[in-house]
Parts: structure tokens; sequence; C-alpha cells
């Protein structure tokens, strides 16, 4: 997201600014919605989360990657453990 970022808007503290906005998410009507964005294609996907474990994380990403090849720089709680690593490495996910 901040790569993103930084092709469109500069200020100081920019990204700062994006990672407490991003940790201060909370879910909406106990629902969290995973969002991801193909770089090259702009191609958008919105999959509504009961929770952000790295293991349903995971299982969401297996269902869209078909679409999405090369995602990176992904950040959130569900992307932490060792399964999560071991899914980034084994589809090219820079993470």
């Amino acid at each position: 997201m901040k790569t993103l970022t930084r092709s469109y808007v500069y200020w100081p503290g920019v990204e700062k600014h994006i990672k407490e906005l991003v940790q201060s998410c909370q879910p909406i009507n106990n629902q969290y919605y995973f969002i991801i964005v193909d770089a090259y294609s702009k191609w958008s996907e919105v999959i509504m989360m009961d929770h952000t474990t790295s293991c349903y994380t995971v299982l969401q990403l297996t269902r869209i990657f078909c679409h999405l090849r090369h995602a990176r720089n992904i950040g959130g709680r569900g992307f932490t453990s060792a399964d999560f690593a071991l899914f980034c490495q084994q589809y090219g996910v820079h993470h």
C-alpha cells in the first residue's frame, strides 16, 4: 500500500500515517473486509471475512490467486504466521 501511495502522493510522515490508519481499522458489523489489488492491472477483489487468522487468510487468497498471480507488499494481522510465509513462498508472493 505504501509503495502504491508513494507513486501518487507524498508528504512528510506519509508512511507512518498509512501504518497508523491500517492499524486503527476495526470490523464493520462484525466483519472484516480483505481488499487485494493487482498492481499491474488494478483489478481488485473485496472479500468479507469473519476473522483474520492466517489460515483463513491463506484460504481466501488461494481462492482468488487464479486471477491475481503476483501479489506483493501485504500487511495485517493475518499475515505473520509460518503458514502464511510458506503460502507466500509457494505462490511467489513478495511479503
